[in-house]
C-alpha cells in the first residue's frame, strides 16, 4: 500500500481545450513502449485510448461507435513533471481520468503532482492539478454532468460540475487506510465510501454530501472491509465493488437514485450455500478458494483429509453448486499448500497439494472436471496468453490448458531446470546437465521424447544454482535462479532460431 500523508496545500487549478484531434486512422490503439494504452469507454460516444510512451508524455486517441482510432496526440506534458499510472472512469456522459505524476514518480509512493482530466464530447477537456497525494479512481456520473476526485487522504474531494467547473469539498471521512472510493450522481451528491475505523469492527461507512445541505454518514452492516488490508472500488454512479481484487471477498453495493447505498451481494465466502470444512487442520482441509481467467470460483476442502470436495459459485445467482469429489487419496492424508500465486492468471485452476511424501497438483480447464498429477518442487510456468500451464514431475511434464491437462513423458530434473509451456503439447526447458553449476542450455521438446538445444544461456562464472523461484502475477513467468551470493533473472520470449529464447534482466 502507498505511504500517505495529510494534504498540506491547496489547488491550483489549470484549464485547457485540447482541440480536434486528426481524422480517424487505426483499428486499434497506438503501441507505446512505457505504459500500454487503456480504453476507457463512454456507451454512445465512444472510447478514449490513453498511454505513455516515455514517462515525461502522455498520449490520447478517440474513436466513435463503429469507427476507427485517431492518431495519438499529446494530452498533458509538463517540465520537471513524469508520470506512472493512469486511472480512468467511463459513463454514457463523458469520461474522467486521473493522471498519476510526480517529481519524479515512483511507484511505490503515493504522487502529489497528479492531474485530474474530464470531457463530455472526448475532444474537450478540463484539467485541474490536485496538489497533494491523488490515487484512487476518479468517478463520472452518469450524464457526465459531474466528475469527483480523491485527493489528501482523509476525505477532500475536487468536484467538477459541467456548469461551474472545479470546486473543492471535504467530507468528515477521517480514516486513512488507502482502501477508500468516490462516487458521484447526476445532481453532484459526492459520496466517499471506505473503511470506518472510528467505529468498531472498522465497518464500511459512507459520506454522502450534496452539493447544498447536510452530509449522511451512515455505516452500511454485513459488509467487511476490513481495517487496512481491504477496500472498496467505484465501478459506476450505481455501484461500489468491496475487495475488488481478490474474488472470494468480493461483495456488492448498489444504490437507487435519491436512496442510500446497501449491500446487495455479500462476499462468496460468506453466502449461505457454501459447504464449509472446520475443525482441526490434523482433521479436516479447510476451505482452500481456486480462480483462474474465465472460470467459475472453485471452492475446494475436506472433511477427512482424503476426500477433496469442489464447489463452484455461480455470479449470476451468487450462489455456490452442487458438491463434488474433485480428488480420492487412498494411500495417505492430505493437505493444501497454501497461497496459490498464479492466480487468477492462468485459465486453468491448478490447486497444489501434499498427500503422504507426495506433491500433487489438481487441474479443471471447465471448473467441474479434475485430473491430479505428480509434481516436484520448482516452478509452475504460465505462458503470456495465461492458457497454457506446464509443471515438471519427477517422471514427466504436465500441460494444462482449458481443454485438458496433457502428461508429456519427459523430465527436468535439474536442481535449477525450469519448463515453460508453449504448445498444449510441447514445452521448452532451461536444463544444466550433469555435473553443471547453472542450467545453460534451452531446449525444446521434439517427437518421440527428444530435447533439441536451441539457445546457450549466459550464466555467472562462479558459484552453484541451489534455488529456483517464478513471478507470475505478470504474464509470462519470470524465473529467478540464486546460489551463492549469484542471482539471475530470466523471461521467455519469442524470436531466436528454434523460435524461442530466454533472455535476463534486471529486477
Amino acid at each position: 500500500m502507498r505511504r500517505l500523508s495529510v494534504l498540506t496545500a491547496l489547488l491550483v487549478a489549470t484549464a485547457f481545450l485540447l482541440g480536434p484531434v486528426s481524422p480517424a486512422v487505426a483499428s486499434k490503439p497506438a503501441h507505446y513502449d512505457f505504459l500500454k494504452a487503456q480504453v476507457f469507454t463512454a456507451p454512445g460516444l465512444g472510447d478514449i485510448a490513453v498511454g505513455m510512451p516515455n514517462e515525461r508524455v502522455v498520449k490520447v486517441q478517440h474513436r466513435t461507435p463503429g469507427g476507427a482510432w485517431s492518431a495519438p496526440t499529446t494530452l498533458f506534458r509538463k517540465k520537471g513533471v513524469t508520470c506512472g499510472r493512469i486511472d480512468g472512469r467511463g459513463s454514457p456522459g463523458g469520461v474522467a481520468l486521473l493522471i498519476e505524476c510526480d517529481s519524479p514518480y515512483y511507484d511505490d509512493q503515493a504522487p502529489v503532482h497528479s492531474r485530474a482530466f474530464v470531457t463530455r464530447d472526448l475532444l474537450t477537456w478540463n484539467v485541474k492539478w490536485l496538489k497533494g497525494e491523488a490515487y484512487q479512481d476518479p468517478a463520472i456520473s452518469a450524464d457526465g454532468s459531474h466528475a469527483a476526485w480523491l485527493y489528501g487522504g482523509h476525505g477532500h474531494y475536487l468536484l467538477w460540475s459541467a456548469s461551474s467547473g472545479f470546486t473543492q469539498g471535504q467530507t468528515s471521512f477521517d480514516y486513512d487506510s488507502g482502501g477508500e472510493t468516490v462516487v458521484v450522481d447526476d445532481a453532484g451528491t459526492v459520496t466517499v465510501m471506505g473503511p470506518d475505523g472510528n467505529g468498531e469492527g472498522c465497518e464500511l461507512g459512507v459520506w454522502d454530501k450534496p452539493v447544498v445541505g447536510q452530509e449522511d454518514h451512515y455505516v452500511i452492516e454485513d459488509a467487511d472491509v476490513g481495517c487496512t488490508e481491504g477496500g472498496v472500488d467505484n465501478v459506476d454512479d450505481r455501484t461500489v465493488v468491496g475487495d475488488a481484487s481478490y474474488r472470494p471477498e468480493r461483495f456488492y453495493v448498489t444504490r437507487e437514485p435519491g436512496q442510500r447505498w446497501s449491500l446487495t451481494r455479500v462476499a462468496p465466502v460468506d453466502e449461505p450455500s457454501l459447504v464449509r470444512y472446520t475443525g482441526s487442520t490434523r482433521q479436516v482441509i479447510r476451505n482452500v478458494y481456486s480462480d483462474a481467467t474465465g472460470q467459475a470460483l472453485i471452492s475446494l476442502g475436506s472433511p477427512d483429509r482424503r476426500h477433496i470436495y469442489a464447489q463452484a459459485y455461480d455470479d449470476a445467482s451468487g450462489t455456490w453448486g452442487a458438491v463434488t469429489l474433485a480428488y480420492t487419496d487412498r494411500a495417505a492424508r492430505c493437505r493444501d499448500r497454501g497461497y496459490f500465486g498464479y492466480e487468477p492468471f492462468a485459465q486453468v485452476h491448478a490447486v497444489p497439494l501434499y498427500c503422504g511424501g507426495r506433491r500433487l497438483l489438481l487441474t479443471s480447464g471447465d471448473s467441474a472436471t479434475w485430473t491430479a498429477t505428480q509434481i516436484d518442487d520448482r516452478p509452475i510456468a504460465i505462458s503470456k496468453s495465461g492458457g497454457l500451464l506446464a509443471a515438471a514431475g519427477p517422471r514427466s511434464i504436465i500441460v494444462a490448458t482449458p481443454t485438458g491437462t496433457q502428461v508429456l513423458d519427459r523430465t527436468a530434473l535439474g536442481r535449477c531446470d525450469f519448463v515453460f509451456p508453449i504448445a498444449t503439447d510441447s514445452v521448452l526447458r532451461l536444463h544444466g546437465g550433469q555435473g553443471a553449476r547453472w542450467p545453460t542450455r534451452l531446449q525444446k521438446s521434439e517427437a518421440g521424447g527428444r530435447w533439441t538445444t536451441i539457445q546457450t544461456v549466459a550464466m555467472p562464472a562462479t558459484g552453484t544454482c541451489r534455488h529456483i523461484s517464478s513471478q507470475q502475477d505478470m504474464l509470462p513467468s519470470t524465473f529467478f535462479l540464486r546460489g551463492d551470493g549469484q542471482y539471475v533473472s530470466l523471461r521467455v520470449k519469442r524470436g531466436g532460431e528454434g523460435g524461442w529464447r530466454v533472455e535476463r534482466f534486471s529486477y
